[in-house]
């Protein structure tokens, strides 16, 4: 299900478009950072266009509106709205929707079980991580290591799969040399971070992501959701490898990445993981968890975000 909205302020002065969201909660998290959103005033939410009962989910953005004071600022300051969503979710379930001082310390077992046992733990953690680091009495090693725990790579990523989803089969054919890397990191692997690929060198400079021609390793560095998951090491399938060597490149592999895909691919990088993560899953292919370690990003994205229930 995705939407498209035009959002009013309480006045009615008109704020932004915002398009495509596949829920409403994303647009709340899309208009947080507005005049109206950190006042968490009551606004108006036009359907542009919608497949369900518009009654029904300005109901659900009025109730998240009026949940956000059960933190208080002091924590709030500096996150983004997911995050704070995250961890107002830790005090909803674990502590009743009340917040006291202290109840978010990682010495609390009760928080402690609930992050375990939740498909977004890590991102969870994350958001403790960032509210609380200049915060001496919380011992925030301890939740890295509780990170590091839950967040052990699938044994396997079938990225070999892919080419199996209808997108993919269609993807035409090029005689141009860059070209032909765009297609086949879209064809024999999963959509991995545009940022991921901008930021990559084929020198290896102690900082960037490196890639290594020889080994078929990608040593990733910088990217997203780095602070979840660490560095990483990715195999890269040796027909994209043999296809980087034709082109010659000593340094930096790609210019502007998501201009070369939308190029090439006619369709965004953001837009093609939609694709990618709705065909896998509809069609039993991959799990949210080999797709979430597989594209960099979590689960909570890949379940709430970029899967679309129907295509």
């Amino acid at each position: 299900m995705q939407y498209l909205f035009k959002i009013y302020n309480k006045d009615n002065d008109y704020i932004e478009r915002v398009s495509p969201c596949s829920s409403a909660s994303r647009v709340l998290y899309k208009f947080k950072e507005t005049k109206a959103g950190k006042a968490f005033a009551p606004v108006k939410i036009e359907f542009i266009r919608a497949e369900e009962d518009i009654t029904k989910i300005i109901s659900k953005c009025s109730q998240v509106f009026r949940t956000n004071d059960i933190l208080p600022e002091y924590i709030k300051q500096g996150l983004t709205a997911p995050q704070c969503s995250h961890i107002r979710n830790i005090v909803k379930f674990v502590y009743s929707g009340v917040y006291t001082e202290g109840c978010l310390n990682p010495s609390n077992q009760a928080m402690i079980d609930y992050i375990k046992t939740n498909k977004n733990g890590s991102t969870m953690i994350s958001s403790i991580i960032k509210a609380f680091t200049n915060e001496t009495e919380y011992n925030l090693s301890k939740l890295r290591e509780i990170q590091k725990e839950i967040t052990k790579p699938p044994q396997d990523i079938p990225h070999q799969e892919v080419k199996n989803i209808p997108f993919v089969r269609n993807i035409k054919d090029s005689k141009d040399p860059l070209d032909k890397v765009i297609i086949a990191l879209y064809r024999d692997m999963l959509p991995i971070r545009s940022g991921i690929w901008d930021n990559t060198y084929l020198t290896d400079d102690g900082n960037n992501n490196f890639l290594n021609i020889k080994t078929n390793k990608l040593l990733v560095r910088k990217y997203k959701t780095r602070e979840a998951y660490g560095e990483q090491i990715l195999d890269i399938p040796e027909s994209i490898i043999k296809l980087i060597k034709k082109l010659k490149k000593k340094n930096k592999l790609f210019n502007n990445f998501k201009e070369d895909v939308l190029r090439v691919l006619g369709k965004g990088t953001n837009e093609l993981r939609h694709v990618y993560v709705t065909e896998l899953i509809n069609n039993n292919i991959m799990t949210d968890y080999q797709l979430a370690y597989g594209m960099q990003t979590s689960r909570e994205m890949v379940n709430d975000v970029y899967y679309i229930k129907e295509c």
